[in-house]
């Protein structure tokens, strides 16, 4: 099982010297059979079986991030119950906005663990070829994570850093070599995966493993990543600005989803800190498979702050719901959810999106229409 003291002092103890720079963060208690944890630092368990999930959320300044730390189903033809671990283990986890999957509302997200996937090779052969880390590239071609990603079943919009060391997995406790009693092929088990929105700064520095800790039949591994971080936006205590902006919406509409998957009551949800007094929602829509809404069905979003510096940088997340499920206001009961940034609407005056919808990390559909941001003069 993924173990939530250790994910809880690993980030604790890289933030301890920045203590004041770590606000906005939830208290909350875990149930679960790890700790009963009530720190400045907050984690949420999702167990399925033996295996699950452990995260830990706060803000570092203005910039959201969320530490993700999971063991899957082992064994090399578990595949698809792998990708189904990280979709319950994403209904699960209760971090952030109430409503919308942590996949889907954190600047970062960085998912890492023991994440089982396998190379489908011949035993002999790959422990062969981890022997010479010149066959690094051609062992990679049969990961089963990469596969999986390319074809879209698992981690939509995530990225890793190309893998340069040798297996992980599995190996003679004690020892460097790959374990011949059980002749399970040698594999990059142990991952690390991030997930950004587009307008974040951040610069990854390093990504390796090591075989000095010999402990397990897996070898660990690290990433060090440098991120730009947002100060608390000085215009609050400046001059005021000196327009009134306002985003609004043309049109939006669903594409992309089976004309069988009928939604009784189609309402959108809007979040963010642009959003006084979230959520806000649009009209409810008749009965239809892919909805549209006109300008007349969707709310005028005012910001909190109406300075430039501090809109472009915020962003809109949208969830597509059945009104008829209105007191469940879950991330299991959320048909699809995605993200706006902001900066987009501050470049032109009228501006075209087609942003795709994700429901446990999976893309399902897209939203399309026109929005802008309109100002209006304060002097």
């Amino acid at each position: 099982r993924p173990n939530a003291n250790l994910l809880t002092a690993m980030v604790a103890g890289n933030v301890a010297d920045h203590r004041k720079m770590v606000v906005h963060v939830p208290m909350d208690r875990a149930q679960t059979a790890f700790a009963d944890v009530r720190r400045p630092l907050v984690y949420r368990d999702a167990l399925c079986g033996n295996k699950g999930g452990v995260g830990i959320s706060f803000n570092f300044n203005e910039t959201s991030m969320i530490f993700m730390g999971a063991h899957l189903a082992a064994h090399q033809e578990k595949i698809k119950i792998r990708n189904e671990n990280v979709k319950e283990i994403v209904s699960g986890i209760k971090l952030g906005r109430k409503g919308i999957d942590i996949f889907n509302q954190f600047d970062h997200v960085f998912w890492m663990g023991d994440l089982n996937y396998r190379l489908d090779m011949d035993f002999d052969k790959c422990c062969a070829l981890a022997q010479d880390p010149k066959n690094i590239k051609e062992m990679i071609k049969h990961d089963q994570l990469n596969a999986e990603r390319e074809l879209g079943n698992i981690f939509n919009g995530f990225v890793e850093a190309p893998i340069g060391f040798l297996p992980t997995y599995k190996y003679a406790p004690g020892t460097t070599n790959f374990d011949q009693k059980k002749s399970r092929t040698p594999s990059y088990c142990d991952r690390i995966l991030r997930k950004s929105f587009e307008n974040t700064k951040v610069e990854q520095l390093e990504y390796t493993s090591t075989n000095k800790i010999l402990t397990s039949d897996h070898f660990p591994v690290r990433a060090t990543f440098k991120l730009g971080t947002l100060r608390p936006f000085a215009g609050v205590f400046s001059d005021k600005p000196k327009h009134l902006r306002m985003l609004t919406f043309e049109t939006l509409f669903i594409t992309g989803r089976p004309t069988s998957e009928i939604i009784s009551k189609p309402v959108l949800f809007f979040y963010g800190n642009i959003v006084a007094d979230g959520p806000i929602k649009s009209t409810k829509l008749s009965k239809t498979a892919n909805p549209r809404w006109s300008q007349s069905d969707l709310p005028a979003l005012v910001p909190l702050k109406h300075f430039t510096d501090w809109i472009k940088y915020q962003h809109i997340f949208i969830v597509l719901r059945d009104a008829t499920d209105s007191k469940n206001i879950t991330i299991e009961t959320a048909i699809a959810q995605c993200v706006l940034p902001m900066r987009h609407g501050l470049t032109t005056s009228k501006n075209k999106l087609r942003l795709p919808m994700y429901k446990s990390g999976i893309q399902v559909c897209f939203l399309e229409g026109n929005f802008e941001i309109v100002k209006q003069s304060m002097e």
